[in-house]
């Protein structure tokens, strides 16, 4: 019971973040680093990391995108390999977070299932019930 009450507060405070998230962001997009900041703080407590842009469309994901593309100028050449290699090392990192979120579940899932088979070995069997002759009175059947 206590683990069903856990879920659901760890359910409702990140419903919780994410409507604030949507109501907070409604106007121009934050900045990159401020958004990811923003999101490391929101998700503390949680058990799993908040999007940086969850309340944007990707319109205007797209239009902050264009527009610091077209800031880049002469050096956009130079900025192709450094983004393919972040977004791949991005993709890694978050492929190996994935992996590790789904190991620590399956951990814990294995956990209460031994839990659960330990607590089913520790109840006492009944008691045997002695035979009908009085000479069986201190052997076991």
């Amino acid at each position: 019971m206590a683990d069903k009450k856990k879920v659901t507060t760890l359910r409702s405070k990140s419903r919780l973040a994410a409507f604030e998230d949507l109501r907070r962001r409604s106007g121009f997009l934050v900045p990159p680093r401020k958004a990811m900041s923003l999101a490391q703080k929101e998700s503390k407590g949680l058990a799993y990391p908040l999007p940086p842009y969850a309340g944007q469309s990707l319109v205007g994901l797209f239009r902050q995108v264009q527009g610091e593309w077209k800031s880049l100028g002469k050096y956009r050449g130079l900025a192709v390999p450094i983004i393919i290699l972040v977004v791949l090392t991005t993709w890694e990192k978050e492929y190996e977070r994935r992996e590790a979120r789904w190991d620590q579940i399956e951990h814990e899932e294995t956990v209460g299932l031994a839990n659960n088979l330990y607590a089913r070995s520790l109840v006492e069997p009944e008691a045997r019930k002695r035979g009908f002759w009085p000479f069986n009175r201190g052997r076991e059947n």
